[in-house]
This record gives C-alpha cells, structure tokens and sequence, in this order.
C-alpha cells in the first residue's frame, strides 16, 4: 500500500511540475507534416530508430538510449571506468513524440546528483514518467548524460574529499559557478574542483549527439544546430542539482522557458560573503531570460524547501 502511494505521489509530482511551469509551453504542430485534399493530417510520421541502444513504448511517444561514445569515442559513458556504472553518467535518453510530423519544439532536462538518464545494468530511465508528459505536449526530449557523478553543494563546494585540488571548496570564490561552468563548457580550468575535458563537456556532448542523430537520417528541429544551439528557442528543465543546471542555463544563455523541480540552491563560499546567503553567481547582474519564462515546483516536505523558497524570492 505504501509503495503505491508513493507512487501515486511522485506521478502527482510530475503532472503538477508541468502545469507549474507551463505558461509558456504549449502544443502546437511544427507544421512541417503532410495534409490531405480536404485539409486533415495523415498518418502519423513515425521515425525508424532501429539505431537506439536501447528502445522504449510509452503512452505518447517511445524513448531511445543512445550509448554517448558512439557519438563520440573521446566521450566517456560510466564515472568508475567504461564498464562498470557508478554515480552519474550512463547514456543519453531521448523523447521521441508518436508523431513526428508534430513535433511542437526542442526541451532538454537535466538529471540531478548522481543521476543517469539511462543505465543499461538495471534498464532504467530516471525520468520515464515526466518524459511521457513532455512527450504529450509534442516536445523532443533530450536528457543527456553528463558529468554530474557528485553534488555541487555536498561534494565539491563545502567538502575537498571529491576534488582533484584537495581543498575545501567552500575556501574557493564562486565555487558554485565555476564548477557548473566547467560542467558545461568542458575543456577550461574554470575549477579546481572538477576536471571535465573538451569531449566531456556538456555542450560537446550536445554536439556530438546532434551530428550523431543527423548521421541516422533524424531531420531534427531547427534550434538543434552542431555547434550553434539556439537556446533561445528550447525549453530547459531539471531536477535538484539539475534544476541548478536549467537556471544557470536560462541566466546566462538565454532559454525559451525554464522549470526548476526540487530546486534550486546553492551555498554561498567563505569569500567576501554578502547578504543573502547563496552563491555568487546568483548575485550576478542580469538574466538572458526573463523571470516571467520561469517556473517552479517543490514539495513542501523538502528537507530543502526553505532554501529553495528564499532561491525564488532571489530570483524573483
């Protein structure tokens, strides 16, 4: 009993999320599909995704994993080593619509802490549940696996057991921002507290996967150009610590729209601290995308609900 309705809660969960953070999201056809004399659609267009590592049915779509070093062989698919699964990474996860002749746009959501998109050992999407609903609205989902094999606020910015520099990160200026800085961009010392290489940067990773599914005859939405995202023109959101990856994304990139689950937060370091107690890179002037293209979803039994209530406030 308990374990259906805990269930029950989380697919609650889920469908709230998305009213929340659905003033901007919409279902509308690309347009690009084929109609009939009288004007009706045809039949749905379905995609041949026979080159999907693993492939599943759900209510409004089917959801494709796709190995990362496929796309790229300098990419790697496990934090441990190339076989064994551990925190964080594992494949890609991709929302496919039923049909793809209405496919109303571009949304890309990021795992949180520890967090796998897919892992082939236990044959599990993370995310199954809120790919199924986006899937509704007519979206691509693209979930990719990414450097996130620990937390930005419990491992890497207040504890130096994780870090390759050996020091407290909290001792660090904008550790927080940096540290999702390199997540993302790959390739630069941003900190000295991840070491993420070129290949294994998130954007590359994007770009690999886009050049990857191009190469299997996916015509893909216009906003998903190899080395040319644009971002403003794709909706972005994420749970926990990837709730702080879609904020960071919509501060300082520019985004459709956000939606933050379970999110997000992160703690101020020791350096030239200012009220209020966050991060630095939220005090940062500006936002490429207006607070009005935001939205949240929390649970009031969040043993986090306090800070992420005073991050919103902050945000506005």
């Amino acid at each position: 009993m308990f374990f259906k309705f805990t269930r029950i809660l989380i697919f609650n969960f889920i469908i709230l999320s998305l009213l929340s953070c659905s003033s901007d999201v919409t279902s509308k056809s690309s347009g690009n599909g084929n109609t009939d004399d009288e004007g009706g659609n045809t039949t749905p267009v379905t995609l041949d995704l026979s080159f999907c590592d693993d492939l599943k049915s759900v209510t409004h779509g089917r959801i494709c994993a796709i190995q990362p070093s496929k796309t790229d062989p300098n990419i790697r698919d496990f934090s441990i080593n190339e076989t064994t699964p551990g925190p964080g990474l594992g494949f890609h996860a991709i929302g496919i619509p039923s049909d793809w002749s209405k496919v109303a746009g571009v949304w890309i959501h990021f795992t949180g802490s520890y967090g796998a998109a897919y892992l082939p050992s236990t044959d599990e999407y993370s995310t199954e549940v809120w790919i199924n609903e986006l899937l509704d609205k007519n979206f691509l989902v693209l979930q990719l696996a990414y450097f996130n094999t620990r937390s930005v606020n419990g491992d890497w910015c207040i504890n130096e057991v994780f870090t390759p520099s050996g020091v407290n990160g909290y001792t660090l200026d904008n550790c927080a921002g940096d540290v999702r800085l390199e997540i993302l961009e790959g390739g630069t010392d941003h900190s000295p507290q991840v070491t993420v290489s070129a290949a294994n940067g998130y954007f590359n990773r994007l770009d690999k996967l886009i050049e990857y599914l191009n190469d299997q005859n996916i015509s893909l939405p216009n906003a998903l150009k190899v080395n040319d995202v644009e971002w403003q023109n794709i909706h972005v959101s994420g749970h926990s610590q990837g709730a702080g990856h879609a904020y960071f994304m919509a501060k300082n990139y520019g985004v459709k729209s956000a939606c933050f689950l379970g999110g997000p937060f992160d703690i101020e370091d020791g350096v030239n601290q200012t009220t209020p107690a966050i991060a630095d890179w939220y005090k940062e002037a500006g936002s490429q995308t207006s607070v009005e293209n935001m939205g949240a979803f929390v649970v009031d039994q969040d043993p986090n609900y306090g800070p992420f209530m005073g991050a919103y406030a902050y945000i506005g």
